[in-house]
């Protein structure tokens, strides 16, 4: 590694780099120790300059590893990081060659110590492993001089056998270090990167902490209930307010919360809402928290915004009937009847049936009102509708289409048998005697009779208001001619 490309190369050469500093006093008092032995043979003045050297070495390596552990780790500083890990490869360089410069006294000192000096290398060059392996460049500045100068030192001086013995197990040694830094290395990198990945998570967890707490005092300060379940379902914690409306629930499940507490559960709108055995609604909000795989649910009392907004959409559903139904015999009113006669149309169009529209004509009607009054007029309408509806199927329709005009269309049919037998029914139900309850003149029985003029969808037209038209003519040929009956549109006689 010569340069720092991200942050695990960086904290790599870091700890590193925090290690050496410790073996640098081992290193120094091995440095002590020669310089003791070789005082007797050596020229002071050379062993001095040697002495001086090396400690100006350390000192200097000293001194980068400081500001090396002074610099945050940025990538804003990788590039200052990078000029130092070269300055301490330089200067791990010149440590190691002033090592090998060692060689240089051998002439001064007895043969033993050469031996000495050699298996001291040789253990050197093992132990640095430990301390350097992590990042090879270290490692390659630390030996490699050294023993390179050692190397051809012997060779060009011919020692006899045994110095090359020594040599051999030197570069057994350099080998060997080269191979296992590469472990140390992997080592580091995996051990940091969890550390990394570690601190990461910490700091996430921290933050979501922060965050969730935050937020649980927002909420807290909106009125808002919260009850947090565990991985399983059950109650684990719950705020004030919520404890205030369900009391003390912690320890329960979710469900059993909801069959002790809670009436019913619905969607309304968009909104998720339960009901409780004390008629209060909320409006429930579930988060899960994958972190530690709890569950917020948040509770918001909505009680009386749902009751305004149900109370606002039951006026409008009556509105909106009014506007369909007529006041009086609350059967359709004409516009209504209208359009959904049309829809029923593009209905018949699809199965390939037919409708029959029956225009209804109570007989003599002025007369009732002339007779008993307007009052009891209205009445009796009241019961010609409710009896007519009483006599058509499900599908068919019935509306009011003026006075006391009624309108009939049935659904589907199949030929005019249907329309016949429906007709014949009416006249039937309609010919009963309608007993009305007057204060002034106590209980009368009135008889009515009506004309019914019958049109056919798509036989007799196609468009909405010439069927009507059609059966509205029928209805005054047999209005015409006898009343108390019904007819069918003839083309002929029109």
């Amino acid at each position: 590694m010569w340069r720092i490309r991200n942050e695990l190369d960086f904290l790599i050469v870091k700890n590193t780099m925090l290690g050496v500093r410790d073996a640098i006093v081992g290193q120094i008092l091995a440095l002590v120790v020669f310089s003791y032995l070789f005082s007797y043979y050596v020229p002071q003045l050379y062993l001095f300059i040697w002495l001086i050297l090396h400690l100006l070495a350390y000192g200097f390596r000293l001194g980068l590893s400081s500001l090396f552990q002074q610099i945050e780790v940025k990538e804003e500083n990788f590039h200052t990081a990078t000029s130092l890990l070269r300055l301490y490869l330089l200067t791990l360089c010149f440590s190691s060659i002033l090592w090998g410069g060692a060689v240089l006294f051998f002439d001064y000192i007895p043969k033993e110590f050469h031996f000495f000096y050699y298996m001291v290398l040789f253990g050197s060059t093992f132990a640095s492993v430990t301390t350097l392996g992590a990042v090879q460049s270290m490692l390659l500045a630390f030996i490699l001089p050294t023993d390179i100068i050692l190397i051809v030192y012997t060779y060009l001086n011919k020692h006899e056998p045994t110095y090359s013995i020594a040599v051999l197990l030197l570069v057994m040694a350099l080998i060997y270090s080269l191979r296992t830094s590469k472990i140390y290395h992997s080592i580091y990198y995996s051990l940091i990167k969890t550390k990394l990945d570690t601190q990461k998570a910490l700091q996430e967890i921290k933050q979501e902490k922060e965050n969730l707490q935050q937020y649980i005092k927002a909420i807290e300060e909106i009125g808002l209930g919260i009850i947090v379940t565990d991985e399983s379902g059950r109650i684990i914690r719950i705020n004030t307010q919520a404890k205030s409306w369900f009391g003390d629930i912690e320890g329960l499940s979710y469900n059993e919360f909801l069959s002790r507490y809670v009436t019913q559960e619905e969607t309304y709108g968009q909104l998720k809402l339960i009901t409780t055995k004390k008629n209060k609604v909320f409006e429930i909000n579930i988060k899960k928290l994958n972190s530690n795989q709890e569950t917020f649910i948040l509770l918001k009392d909505v009680t009386e915004e749902i009751k305004s907004q149900r109370i606002v959409e039951k006026m409008a559903e009556r509105y909106k009937e009014r506007a369909e139904i007529d006041a009086l015999t609350h059967v359709l009113n004409r516009e209504s009847f209208m359009q959904r006669l049309e829809r029923m149309f593009y209905e018949t169009d699809r199965t390939f049936k037919k409708v029959a529209l029956l225009f209804i004509d109570l007989d003599n009607f002025k007369s009732i009102n002339d007779t008993y009054g307007h009052r009891t007029g209205d009445l009796v309408l009241q019961v010609v509708a409710k009896r007519i509806q009483n006599t058509l199927r499900q599908s068919d329709l019935l509306g009011r289409y003026a006075g006391d005009e009624f309108i009939v269309a049935l659904k589907n049919i199949e030929n005019e048998e249907i329309a016949h037998h429906i007709a014949t029914k009416l006249l039937y139900a309609l010919s009963q005697p309608i007993t009305i309850d007057d204060y002034d003149n106590g209980r009368k029985e009135i008889y009515v009779t009506v004309s019914i003029g019958i049109s056919i969808y798509p036989d007799d037209a196609k468009d909405l208001n010439e069927l009507v038209n059609k059966a509205d003519r029928a209805m005054y040929r047999i209005k015409s001619k006898k009343k108390n009956g019904y007819e069918f549109y003839d083309s002929r006689s029109s």
